[in-house]
């Protein structure tokens, strides 16, 4: 009898335990994702024109979502950029007519698909799309793409393509309520500011709109145009603690390059179709945005198949007549180490030299 008391009361604990990481998770939700007011409010400031600071922990691909869903129909989009956090400085500064910068960090092919789905009902006269090497690597492990799922299956259906099926990231979500590691990361939130939020829709909750820039000193930012405004303390790192930390991403395992061997070509095949389809109705620009220095010298000693996804890209620009700018050699556009953020994200002064007036291609800007 003992022992079934105590099993009950170890089993009671465990129950207890699991029910308060779950509401920890639920409530804390330190990536937004049972509670998407949070993108909601980003989105709606960002139509509005607004500048939007203090962004943290949020799912971009649902705030590029409710923002194409929430333009008035008839809104005229110029030129639309499709990729990765390594696009998110190429503004509407360099296109003089309506841009949105739809790029998401760590994009895979399935995001642009899914975002140009959505966005293409605006009928944009130009796409530009950055492509990273990942892209075609099979084991990149990229999966925030499944937010989209349900749009990227829609567009691979009007390319005539037979998807194979995918797990909606609203059908395994719920899995991380037990999961250790998000609740430690929600126990990091506010608790009670996150919980009276809930309360209020995420009303502005730790938001702040302004028609002007300003950078927060631990968390980043939005312009209206899309484009990233860096914290400053994420900008203002030395060239040195820049150069350290491009030495380190090229440090084996390789984030997101881990195990690149060969070009997978069942994505170079979708990348190929979704490209020459979009050509049938908007001006297509291929971007290759460029590695910091140090970075492209230590992922050349370990992933060289990169320098074949850029020879691959360059003939296939090429033999189909597209725009192609920029190189993952950062010698090859002109950028030195201080043009750089980090090992992966080239600033601005890097971003204009890509379309500046040295470069054969400056035909786009003038559309």
């Amino acid at each position: 009898m003992k022992s079934i008391s105590y099993l009950r009361i170890v089993a009671f604990v465990f129950l207890a335990l699991c029910i308060f990481g779950a509401a920890i998770a639920f409530i804390g939700d330190s990536a937004h994702l049972f509670h998407s007011g949070y993108e909601k409010k980003i989105a709606e400031s960002l139509n509005s024109n607004y500048f939007v600071e203090g962004v943290t922990n949020y799912d971009e691909r649902l705030v590029q979502k409710f923002r194409l869903n929430s333009l008035p129909i008839g809104t005229e989009l110029n030129t639309i950029i499709l990729g990765s956090s390594r696009t998110m400085q190429i503004s509407e500064n360099l296109f003089r007519k309506r841009t949105i910068n739809l790029s998401v960090s760590g994009a895979g092919i399935e995001d642009c698909i899914a975002l140009y789905h959505l966005a293409k009902k605006f009928n944009p006269k130009r796409v530009v799309i950055g492509v990273d090497p990942w892209v075609f690597n099979a084991k990149n492990g990229l999966v925030g793409w499944k937010t989209l799922s349900d749009e990227f299956l829609a567009e691979s259906r009007s390319l005539g393509l037979s998807s194979k099926p995918v797990i909606k990231f609203n059908e395994d979500v719920w899995l991380q309520l037990i999961n250790i590691k998000y609740i430690k990361s929600s126990l990091q939130t506010n608790i009670k500011e996150r919980f009276f939020a809930i309360l209020n829709g995420f009303d502005r909750q730790d938001l702040v709109m302004t028609t002007a820039e300003n950078p927060c000193p631990d968390k980043d930012g939005l312009r209206p145009d899309g484009t990233r405004i860096y914290n400053s303390s994420f900008s203002l790192l030395s060239p040195d603690q820049v150069e350290a930390s491009a030495i380190q991403y090229a440090t084996p395992p390789i984030n997101l390059l881990s195990g690149f061997d060969r070009i997978d070509q069942n994505y170079w095949g979708l990348f190929k179709q979704f490209i020459l389809e979009m050509a049938n109705n908007s001006e297509v620009l291929i971007v290759l945005p460029p590695f910091h220095p140090a970075t492209y010298k230590g992922i050349m000693g370990q992933v060289g198949i990169v320098h074949d996804v850029e020879l691959n890209l360059r003939k296939f620009a090429a033999d189909n007549g597209f725009q192609l700018i920029g190189s993952y050699d950062p010698e090859k556009v002109g950028c030195n180490k201080f043009g750089f953020w980090d090992g992966l994200h080239p600033k601005t002064l890097c971003i204009s030299k890509m379309f500046g007036t040295s470069n054969r291609n400056v035909t786009v800007l003038k559309h």
